[in-house]
């Protein structure tokens, strides 16, 4: 499963391999090959076999991811922290590096070697120019029409907690919110890899006072940001930093991953608390690519940062494998008993396939993968979580926070995904949420992470993955009767039966009146 080394004397990247890219196999840059050679080499440092060939992986990687997870759930703590450092070591020695003028280098070379003077980043600063703290009363959720803050919002959260939907300890995070008369971020950098993701608290921190180091893309024809960042800074208490080249604001992180680094840094002062949010996102194979840049800035950013000054930042996806709390299990067994006859029906013909749990060294293991999203994505997600892992058992506190299933515009354009979001309530206690919901309850728990003492987020205070499952928000996906990639099909079987039944119905309505036309002709 390990590709073959890259011969440099073969040049035949492309446009849009330009900057971080995976390797070649033979001619070609192949994602199968890599997620099959990470997987291995994982597996290997955990004694477990890889059973897979590159033609089952797109449609059949799940087992195999699971297997993976799985091994580092049944791990002791050092077993499982080497596998880890494995996979982003390996991702940091493997991957390419495609420069400008077309020729490729490793990126770890990449990071690591001189900067080019005529590519360094020059820094804007765009200072805040309203006066005062920020409040927790600028932070509230919206849910159901309805703006919901303090009491009524812990009363919501610990509904839903009830119902399978999050974890408990997110009430008690809620809580600690709530309790804070006032939130100084002034003192507190924060460096926003994809600054401008939907679900990114830019706004949030601003308002708060924090100093943001906003790494998105330049502007295009098409997309005009940094003007609207600008006015969203000036009307607010913080200070908004941000890389420019030859005057214009904006980093490529595909393509600019080195200077980004040296860019940070060179601004960020060595100590100053900063938080490192990894929040970028991009499409199939590039997913993987985009997390292996924001790893590699990481790295950089981290060997030249005071380990007790700085905390990394992550929302994880309930839709993989994980270690999660024991009671999503009772809650599985319970929803499975009332569960409708038809969806009971599916179940006995193999349709519908129950919620399965494996007890683990670590804890209950839950799989949660949908085919759909397919390996990059699981990829992507298990470097990520395999870096948090490392810097926590180094010390560094980390807020890695499991995301609800959300109607953003990255899940919402995949064909089907949307229709079939819509159906899921169906399938109890399945939810999904808009992003003015998530957005600001994810921000509170950010900063539950950050300034409660008490949080897992911090190194030492619970066991070497509790920090992975505090305050995760699964959406119902851990704990409902059935195994949730199994539920998507049925649930877009009944956005298409709802969208057609109309249409179904005149046509009935006309065979039916044509056929006993016929009979009386007859």
């Amino acid at each position: 499963f390990i590709p073959p080394p890259h011969l440099p004397e073969m040049s035949f990247a492309s446009e849009k391999d330009l900057g971080v890219a995976f390797p070649f196999t033979g001619r070609k840059r192949s994602t199968t090959v890599y997620g099959l050679a990470l997987l291995h080499g994982m597996n290997e440092m955990l004694g477990v076999s890889t059973r897979v060939g590159s033609k089952e992986w797109r449609w059949g990687y799940m087992p195999h991811v699971v297997r993976t997870v799985e091994a580092l759930a049944n791990s002791e703590e050092k077993a499982l922290v080497a596998a880890c450092r494995f996979c982003v070591d390996h991702v940091y020695s493997s991957m390419r590096f495609v420069k400008h003028d077309g020729t490729e280098v490793g990126l770890k070379e990449a990071m690591e070697a001189p900067k080019d003077p005529t590519r360094t980043f020059g820094t804007q600063v765009v200072e805040g120019e309203i006066d005062g703290l920020g409040s927790w009363r600028d932070v509230s959720v919206q849910y159901e029409g309805q703006a919901w803050s303090k009491d009524a919002l812990e009363k919501l959260v610990s509904a839903w907690a009830t119902a399978g939907r999050i974890d408990r300890s997110a009430v008690e995070s809620v809580k600690f919110f709530n309790s804070l008369d006032k939130i100084d971020l002034k003192n507190t950098y924060f460096l926003l890899l994809g600054a401008t993701s939907e679900m990114g608290p830019l706004d949030f921190l601003l308002e708060l006072g924090a100093n943001v180091l906003a790494v998105a893309r330049p502007d295009s024809k098409n997309k005009k940001k940094w003007e609207r960042l600008r006015k969203m800074a000036k009307g607010s208490r913080g200070k908004l930093i941000c890389p420019t080249l030859n005057g214009n604001p904006g980093a490529d992180l595909l393509t600019q991953t080195p200077e980004i680094a040296a860019w940070v840094t060179s601004v960020v002062p060595a100590n100053s608390q900063l938080v490192v949010c990894n929040y970028a996102y991009m499409d199939g194979g590039d997913f993987v690519r985009v997390t292996a840049a924001m790893d590699a800035i990481t790295r950089q950013v981290a060997a030249k940062h005071h380990t007790n000054k700085l905390t990394l930042a992550t929302v994880d996806t309930p839709s993989h494998a994980h270690v999660v709390p024991n009671v999503c299990k009772s809650f599985s067994e319970q929803y499975f008993q009332s569960v409708p006859t038809y969806q009971r029906f599916l179940n006995k013909i193999g349709v519908l396939k129950p919620n399965c749990f494996k007890t683990t060294r670590n804890g209950l293991l839950a799989d949660g993968l949908v085919a759909m999203q397919g390996p990059n994505y699981a990829l992507a997600k298990l470097i990520q979580r395999s870096r948090s892992i490392l810097a926590h058992s180094s010390g560094i506190k980390v807020s890695s926070t499991i995301g609800p299933p959300t109607a953003t515009d990255s899940v919402l354009h995949a064909p089907g995904v949307g229709d079939a979001l819509k159906q899921m309530y169906r399938f109890k206690p399945f939810a999904y949420y808009r992003v003015h919901t998530v957005k600001p309850l994810l921000f509170m728990l950010l900063i539950n992470d950050l300034l409660n003492p008490a949080s897992k987020a911090n190194p030492n205070n619970g066991e070497i993955l509790s920090f992975l499952t505090e305050n995760a928000w699964d959406g119902g996906v851990w704990s409902g009767a059935f195994l949730h990639r199994s539920v998507g099909k049925i649930a877009f079987a009944h956005h298409v039966v709802e969208k057609y039944a109309t249409h179904a119905a005149v046509v009935a309505v006309l065979v039916g009146l044509v056929a006993m036309r016929t009979m009386i002709w007859r």
